[in-house]
């Protein structure tokens, strides 16, 4: 690796690292990149290692189909298996480019960028994204966003809006409506209809068979946002800021709809190499379930976090000083104060780290994070905000040789309210409760006090950019308070990511996945979860600086498990396709 490069490669580091302005908490978060920006950061040419936990991330494969997925962001920071993707390697794209693959299973994918306006001052994107996947396991995911961005004299505007659509069949196999109840019996004297009533003489649905059918096998959810702030520049202001404002919609179907607003604020004062800044957020949550035509079941509430802190930095030595906040003026309000306390100590900058703290967090949870999580589960589902009032982690990170890395941890959380799928119970066939009959082959959430202790460990090695190998692993040790076990919660989880370039336009690329230690809950049977093993391969071959050409092969072994209980993920699968830049 030349000195160029290897710069390069240390700054990335750092960014990814270090606690940046804008972050809402160093250590879970979900981020969302608006625009181009470049931090300021001293680089001292050390080891970049800040006090940074989550790591490693061990990816979590698609409980529907391997290539095609919906992120699964949990508690746990244990994340959602990516898909595989190749680095054109070519000159810098031009205007635009699209990416199109078409393989077995009817499997499609559609990438689509194009820049309105590209100039130095302003920008106009568009993009288009598309997956699906036909057949039994009936997937498609849809999506178009817009986003603007304005450079000012001493501050940079920017707003976007995106839009998203999502069509899945609910094909669990072991606990259909047809497989339980006989919808011809329950037809009875109506051959056109299903009367489901809460007497006999006022029916509060009705149904043909075809109709209650389709009730329980497909549903379609849209999603929406639009946002819009300013940011400072760095160069132009002693103070460092950003705004935004952010609205966002979800209708998951079923009369369950789902609204959010975000208004926060962010600010740091640089003060020699250090820092003092506030984070501030202000949510508004509104949901609603229409479950019958007379019966809307509503909830509607706001939280509003801070989190003052002080960013100290020294040549060996870095720490974090702040505390945060959580609380509700409404009728069941509440007030919460956990420590950000974080640091991190250098005695041999060049190839060892320290690291260690104690935090906490405060997740406001809704319908459209967890619908994310689980697709499969019901859109009445009940929200609980989930609370970690103490987290404590040690760490050591190394670097042994030029090109290998090492990060190992320990890390304890005490949960409050973690939440846990469940698959929905079949109770009667009176039908007189249609949602706990129509939707069973949906999941469930329950809340429960939870204790969490989990190791981990990541290898990584590079050689410039001929070949890279990634290898993670963690464990997780639950005690939950109210349930026998975590379910669906691995003990064991793994992954491995490989890539190789075998000349200057073939790439090769793998992922080997692995999890065990999953239990599920179906009515008042516990079920030991068969354990996941999953291999993806990728090859892509750049035949000019336009156009590139890849195949995907994923479950390569065609192994058999289910991430959701009742949900088998897709066999082998391959995907064919071309990426062209214009």
């Amino acid at each position: 690796m030349n000195r160029k490069k290897l710069l390069i490669f240390i700054f990335i580091v750092a960014i990814y690292f270090m606690p940046v302005f804008g972050q809402d908490s160093i250590f879970r978060r979900e981020v969302t990149v608006e625009r181009e920006y470049v931090p300021v950061i001293k680089e001292a040419g050390k080891i970049n290692l800040t006090p940074k936990l989550y790591e490693p991330q061990v990816e979590k494969l698609s409980p529907v189909y391997t290539e095609f997925y919906l992120p699964l962001p949990v508690e746990t920071n244990i994340h959602p298996l990516q898909a595989i993707e190749f680095s054109l390697q070519q000159e810098p794209l031009k205007n635009g480019y699209a990416k199109m693959g078409w393989g077995n299973y009817y499997n499609s994918l559609l990438d689509f960028a194009y820049p309105f306006i590209k100039k130095e001052d302003m920008y106009l994107d568009f993009t288009v994204h598309h997956l699906s996947t036909y057949g039994n396991k009936w997937h498609t995911t849809s999506d178009a966003s817009l986003f603007f961005n304005k450079d000012f004299k001493n501050l940079d505007f920017f707003t976007g809006v995106n839009g998203s659509y999502e069509r899945l069949k609910y094909y669990g196999n072991n606990f259909n409506l047809d497989s339980i109840v006989d919808l011809k019996q329950l037809a009875g004297n109506y051959p056109s209809a299903i009367y489901l009533p809460t007497d006999k003489e006022q029916p509060i649905f009705s149904y043909s068979l075809k109709e209650l059918s389709e009730l329980n096998r497909f549903n379609t959810f849209w999603r929406g946002n639009i946002y819009g702030g300013v940011q400072s520049k760095s160069n132009t202001s002693d103070i460092q800021y950003v705004g935004k404002l952010d609205y966002s919609f979800l209708n998951a179907g079923r009369g369950s709809k789902e609204h959010q607003i975000l208004l926060s604020g962010k600010f740091q004062i640089p003060y020699n190499d250090n820092k003092l800044g506030l984070d501030a957020d202000l949510l508004q949550l509104n949901y609603n379930s229409k479950v019958t035509d007379s019966t809307n079941i509503e909830n509607s509430y706001s939280v509003f976090i801070i989190h003052p802190y002080y960013d100290y930095h020294s040549d060996k030595f870095r720490a974090r000083l702040g505390i945060q906040s959580a609380f509700s003026f409404e009728e069941k309000g509440f007030l919460h104060l956990y420590p950000d306390i974080q640091a991190e100590w250098q005695p041999f900058p060049t190839w060892m780290a320290i690291y260690g703290g104690i935090t906490g967090n405060y997740q406001v949870n809704s319908r459209s994070k967890i619908l994310k999580e689980n697709c499969f589960a019901d859109a009445y589902l009940k929200v609980n905000d989930t609370f970690t009032p103490f987290e404590g982690y040690l760490g050591i990170k190394l670097k042994p040789a030029e090109l290998f890395f090492v990060d190992a941890f320990i890390d304890y959380q005490h949960i409050n309210n973690q939440y846990f799928f469940i698959n929905k119970e079949f109770i009667s066939n009176d039908m007189t409760e249609p949602n706990n009959h129509l939707f069973i082959n949906r999941f469930d959430v329950t809340y429960s006090k939870t204790d969490l202790l989990r190791s981990g460990l990541r290898l990584s090695y590079h050689l410039q950019d001929r070949f890279s190998c990634e290898l993670k692993g963690v464990y997780n040790d639950w005690q939950v308070s109210d349930e026998p076990y975590a379910w669906n919660k691995p003990k064991w989880e793994a992954d491995m990511n490989l890539h190789a370039s075998l000349a200057s336009n073939i790439n090769l690329s793998a992922k080997i996945f692995y999890q065990s230690g999953r239990y599920a809950k179906l009515e008042k049977k516990t079920i030991l979860m068969k354990s996941a093993f999953d291999v993806n391969m990728g090859i892509s071959y750049n035949y000019s600086r336009f156009l590139t050409v890849f195949a995907k092969v994923n479950n390569f072994f065609n192994s058999s498990y289910q991430y959701f209980y009742g949900y088998d993920v897709q066999g082998t699968n391959f995907l064919l396709g071309v990426a062209l830049s214009f």
